[in-house]
C-alpha cells in the first residue's frame, strides 16, 4: 500500500508526523527505483535504512516534474 502525503508515519528517532511533514523538514527524500516496470516512487530516510513506497504523482509534485495530465 502506498504512503500519502497526509499519511502519518514514523522516523527512526521515534518523531510522528505526516510524510509531508517530513519532506517539508528534509527529513526523508524521494526517489525512483527503475529496476521495477513500471518505476517504483519511495521516499526513503536521509540514512536510507527506512522507506516508504509512494506514487508516482507524489513524486512528481514534490520533484517539481511535469505532471503527466497537466498542460
Amino acid at each position: 500500500m502506498k504512503t500519502k502525503a497526509k499519511d502519518r508515519i514514523q522516523l527512526p528517532d521515534g518523531a510522528i508526523m505526516t510524510l509531508g511533514e517530513a519532506l517539508d523538514a528534509g527529513l526523508v527524500k524521494l526517489g525512483e527505483n527503475i529496476s521495477y516496470d513500471p518505476p517504483r516512487y519511495f521516499a526513503r530516510t536521509l540514512d536510507d535504512n527506512w522507506s516508504w513506497e509512494v506514487g508516482k504523482t507524489l513524486f512528481l509534485s514534490r520533484t517539481g516534474a511535469k505532471l503527466p495530465f497537466s498542460r
